[in-house]
């Protein structure tokens, strides 16, 4: 199983100017700094949440069908394909009608329709590859404003302290406890 991005988002969930405004910048000169600093957010943000928060695209690969796929990452916006490989070694996608996509659930799933049953794939590794969008939205202003916050506590932190902070007895980086808390209340639920 692997999950990768196969297609960007297309706009940051914050613009420049918003990022400067909350910092307090009023100069271009750290622009570029800024700008890489609204995406190392967005990126932590995403990965610590298990959440897309604009509109990607995702592919997610697996060895067979599943009962239920519950595609990595949320929120589920739609399926675009689920292509598997065929006991002849060919690639054949399957009919949208034969599957049911579940966005209201999260982490979102997709189940067989009713009275349809996954095809039989071919033994072999990544026999399945599901295609599929996750985010809040295609534009910043659908993204959830509690990530955004937690957005611009990690930029404010890392603007503010250019080295490295650490706690003294270990060696990973804090997150500052208002990001923290943030992303915890966004966070998808394991499924157990």
């Amino acid at each position: 199983m692997s999950v990768t991005v196969s297609v960007q988002p297309t706009e940051e969930p914050m613009t420049l100017e918003e990022v400067k405004d909350f910092l307090r910048v009023d100069h271009d000169h750290e622009d570029s700094l800024i700008a890489s600093l609204i995406t190392a957010a967005r990126i932590t943000v995403e990965e610590t949440t298990q959440r897309r928060l604009v509109n990607t695209t995702m592919i997610y690969t697996l060895d067979a069908f599943p009962v239920v796929i519950r595609p990595p990452y949320s929120p589920l916006s739609s399926v675009t394909s689920i292509q598997y490989i065929d006991e002849d070694g060919d690639t054949q996608t399957v009919d949208a009608d034969d599957y049911t996509v579940d966005t209201s659930t999260e982490p979102g799933r997709i189940v067989e329709a009713y009275g349809a049953s996954w095809p039989t794939t071919r033994g072999v590794i990544d026999a399945v590859t599901v295609t599929y969008v996750v985010g809040y939205g295609s534009s910043r202003e659908d993204v959830d404003e509690r990530a955004k916050a937690a957005m611009r506590f990690l930029i404010s932190h890392w603007y503010e302290n250019r080295m490295p902070v650490g706690n003294a007895n270990t060696e990973r980086l804090d997150v500052p406890m208002t990001a923290s808390f943030l992303m915890q209340q966004i966070t998808v639920p394991e499924i157990r």
